[in-house]
């Protein structure tokens, strides 16, 4: 099964902690896909920076 995983404010954190309650549960072989943002969150005022 290929999970996909849209970038939204509830998908991500910006750092780790095990108090972050899961957003998936995936079974061995699964896929994810998701989109990222860039270094700057998306604040680079230019797609080359």
């Amino acid at each position: 099964m290929i999970h996909k995983l849209e970038l939204e404010t509830k998908n991500f954190h910006g750092s780790f902690n095990k108090g972050y309650e899961p957003i998936l549960t995936i079974d061995s072989g699964d896929s994810i896909q998701l989109k990222t943002l860039d270094i700057q969150w998306g604040y680079s005022s230019s797609k080359h920076e």
